[in-house]
């Protein structure tokens, strides 16, 4: 069931995807990251993904310097141009892309993801991970990065 909430925020979506007629993907991406270490504050850090659209679930994981792992993910594979994004922001006003198109493989349903951060990011103040719908500026489901003391 449809909270009044989840409604009018796929009232809204929807509205700035008719609008801008959306339909489009984004640029490609920076090539990937690759032999980093494990030294960085952050490595550990979870995120449990909170649901916002198309069930989009799973638990993050920073594990290492360039690493970010979804396990357990969910998504049903719908939407415009969907990717996994880090972000300073809890609203995602900017962001960082570190998936193709997530719509390419899904639907998912308890799939492990590995991400690499792409040339040029960094996990310096990069807490929040996102489900992204680009073109619609819409989160299907996201979670902040916290540090655990057994994930240490």
């Amino acid at each position: 069931m449809t909270s009044p909430t989840q409604a009018i925020r796929l009232t809204v979506v929807l509205g700035v995807v008719l609008l801008c007629g959306c339909s489009g993907s984004s640029e490609p991406l920076a090539p990937a990251i690759t032999g980093c270490g494990s030294d960085h504050i952050a490595v550990g850090a979870v995120a449990i993904l909170e649901t916002h659209f198309h069930d989009v679930a799973g638990t993050a994981t920073i594990i290492d310097d360039c690493t970010v792992e979804i396990t357990d993910f969910t998504f049903d594979g719908a939407g415009l141009d969907v990717r996994a994004v880090l972000s300073d922001d809890p609203e995602f006003s900017s962001f960082d892309i570190i998936s193709e198109d997530l719509r390419d493989d899904g639907p998912y349903d308890g799939t492990t993801l590995t991400l690499s951060l792409r040339e040029g990011m960094t996990l310096d103040s990069m807490y929040y991970l996102s489900i992204w719908c680009v073109p619609a500026g819409a989160s299907f489901g996201d979670g902040m990065f916290l540090l655990y003391p057994e994930s240490r």
